[in-house]
């Protein structure tokens, strides 16, 4: 690629390496503005030029409509957008629900003392910060390249999800919720709110296909063991999807009294932005390095 168009982030790189593979145009050692400017494989992307730096060059770029350099000042936008996607589609009932929660979360959240409460809870329940590790054998045997990963799978737990989780849970504690609500797939969503769950206090409620209970069962004993409910979902093919259905018609019978605490950027808004804020604690750490 020449150096005026190099692309130095990550999201850019995927999509200049999907493009290679699409039999179209060659992108086999270059790549220029006019390509990306009428090639229909990047009809989402606006604009995507290189900032003059006297230093490095820094890509910028937009896609799907959203500035990456400016993203979390003005993402998602007040009705929770982030370009052209996102938004609150749910029962009229659930709306209030969905308001609430998203009231809470800009007051509470951003509160001094909550920031406070989580960041000790981070440190001294969870143990983060996690350590990057240097893949120094595997480096060596690539050649001309030093490989580090983020050991997340050291967080308590064993995985990233309890980065959000004690945020949400946490989050109910404040607004004087009783019980915390999910579905969960592979169990370790599931594992990492009832960990949330007993720390503070709370109910906990499950929802889990019958397919992935057997298939996850030492991550079902977890979960129980942790004093959680873990309620089997038996409709359709009994795996997350249907978790995720019935954990959410739970929440609309039970939303005074609970809070719906989702395992991924997904769902209506306020869900999405609150699990990036919580999981962005993982990125802030990487860029201090």
């Amino acid at each position: 690629m020449n150096k005026e168009y190099l692309i130095s982030n990550r999201t850019a790189l995927h999509l200049y390496e999907y493009a290679r593979t699409l039999p179209i145009i060659d992108y086999h050692n270059h790549l220029s503005m006019a390509d990306l400017q009428s090639d229909r494989r990047f009809t989402d992307i606006h604009t995507l030029w290189i900032e003059p730096d006297p230093y490095k060059h820094r890509a910028m770029r937009m896609f799907n409509g959203i500035d990456f350099d400016t993203y979390f000042k003005y993402y998602p936008n007040q009705e929770g957008y982030f370009g052209r996607y996102g938004g609150v589609y749910v029962d009229d009932e659930l709306k209030a629900a969905m308001a609430e929660i998203t009231e809470a979360y800009f007051t509470i959240c951003k509160s001094r003392k909550f920031i406070a409460e989580l960041r000790r809870i981070r440190k001294e329940f969870q143990g983060r910060p996690t350590p990057i590790s240097h893949l120094e054998r595997l480096s060596n045997k690539l050649g001309n390249v030093q490989l580090y990963v983020k050991r997340e799978d050291l967080n308590h737990t064993g995985a990233h999800k309890l980065n959000h989780c004690m945020g949400e849970a946490l989050l109910a504690k404040y607004m004087g919720k009783k019980k915390v609500i999910a579905e969960t797939g592979a169990g370790q969503h599931g594992v990492a709110l009832a960990t949330a769950a007993a720390y503070f206090g709370l109910e906990c409620d499950i929802y889990m296909g019958s397919v992935d209970i057997k298939k996850q069962a030492p991550n079902v004993a977890r979960m129980k063991i942790l004093g959680a409910n873990v309620v089997e979902v038996t409709e359709g093919l009994q795996t997350l999807k249907e978790a995720v259905d019935a954990a959410f018609a739970a929440y609309a019978r039970e939303y005074k009294d609970a809070i719906y605490c989702i395992g991924s950027v997904l769902g209506p808004h306020p869900f999405p932005m609150m699990v990036r804020d919580f999981q962005h604690v993982v990125a802030r750490r990487v860029h201090t390095l």
